[in-house]
């Protein structure tokens, strides 16, 4: 009888004690993947964003060949990393971007493309434009890191430069 007793007990105890960690466990668990998500969507929308800034900067700074300022002014950006984040994980995005400056960039180049590349306008122009925007809404961005991300674009860039030169 004794030994029934505490097999119960423990089983009890046991049950309670897992309930109990259960309730208080999750939660943290949930926070710290949360937290984790947000890093990362965080660094590869920052990435794409910085990438196509650094293409701008070397258009601007004429760092590029005539066919690469081409390419940069006259072919539709594209953002796939902000449209899937945009359509897929939307709650996330509007945690990452609280202030909205992300959105308002990213929404804002196309039409900066197309008033560049409407008749009459000059298509070089448009990395000037795009800079302009970047700079009016710097403060609701992370700068740090968009900087540190344009550098490291800079870098990748000036390596595939060097290999296509060759």
């Amino acid at each position: 009888m004794m030994t029934s007793l505490a097999g119960l007990l423990s089983t009890v105890l046991a049950t309670a004690i897992g309930l109990v960690l259960g309730l208080f466990a999750e939660p943290v668990r949930a926070w710290i993947l949360r937290k984790g998500e947000l890093k990362i969507a965080r660094r590869e929308i920052y990435s794409e964003l910085a990438g196509y800034i650094a293409g701008m900067e070397r258009v601007k700074d004429n760092k590029v060949d005539f066919e690469s300022v081409k390419r940069h002014c006259t072919w539709r950006p594209k953002f796939d990393v902000m449209d899937w984040y945009k359509s897929n994980r939307f709650d996330l995005l509007l945690r990452l971007d609280r202030s909205r400056g992300l959105r308002i960039i990213y929404d804002s180049i196309p039409f900066l493309y197309e008033h560049a590349n409407a008749p009459g306008n000059a298509v070089v122009g448009l990395p000037g434009s795009v800079l302009q925007l970047v700079a009016n809404y710097q403060e609701k961005l992370d700068g740090m890191l968009l900087r540190r991300c344009i550098n490291e674009a800079h870098t990748e860039q000036a390596a595939a430069f060097a290999r296509t030169a060759h």
